[in-house]
């Protein structure tokens, strides 16, 4: 850590205080990132709309991308995180390969406004041929510019020759899954607001649900 801290207890700033501090303030973030994919899921199935669809492919990814990590909040072994690991290995076994690197470019769409293609040749006009290893559904798999590129156009013919979208496949394929994130965050609620002894009926139990 740097010297010039902006307090006198230096000796404070320890890797073992990180860690103290880093843990759950992951974890708080980790839970509201689920929670706004649930909100995001939520609005998207009432009303499609282009906006929503961005951040569902943001928050979605995002997920996935906290749980492949070994060293993030995802090692975390409370009754709640075991739970959206089960469901997000349940998503993975409705995904196809296909599916997923499309999901992966639609997100990095969506995260960065200036990116609506990967280029396919370098700055000097030449073909990428360098092959990338990018991670499929947690596991490892070599793939050119030019692989993903492929890709993309095929699953974009066939779901216009299927008369629907990949926005709106994805969506539907995922929801169900989404709704066990839900259940298990209202049963999670639940049992923490029951600890404190809160009636259902009182206001503030219903306000805590609502946020």
């Amino acid at each position: 850590m740097p010297n010039h801290q902006l307090t006198p207890h230096a000796d404070l700033y320890t890797k073992a205080f990180e860690d103290c501090v880093k843990e759950p303030i992951e974890y708080l973030q980790f839970l509201t990132w689920i929670k706004e994919l649930i909100r995001v899921t939520d609005s998207q199935n009432r009303s499609f709309d282009l906006l929503y669809i961005d951040l569902f492919y943001i928050r979605i990814f995002g997920l996935f991308d906290i749980v492949n990590k070994e060293n993030s909040v995802s090692v975390c072994n409370d009754s709640y995180t075991r739970h959206v690991k089960k469901c997000v290995a349940e998503m993975y076994t409705v995904l196809t390969d296909d599916e997923y690197i499309n999901l992966m470019y639609y997100r990095h769409c969506a995260a960065h406004p200036l990116q609506n293609y990967y280029d396919l040749f370098d700055a000097k006009g030449h073909k990428k041929e360098e092959k990338s290893t990018i991670k499929i559904r947690g596991k490892e798999k070599i793939l050119s510019v030019e692989d993903i590129d492929k890709t993309l156009h095929s699953l974009f013919c066939h779901n216009y020759n299927n008369g629907t979208s990949f926005d709106r496949v994805i969506l539907l394929k995922l929801t169900p899954f989404i709704e066990k994130l839900r259940k298990g965050w209202d049963e999670r609620m639940d049992a923490q607001i029951a600890s404190l002894g809160m009636s259902k009926d009182s206001e503030l139990y219903k306000t805590i649900k609502a946020f």
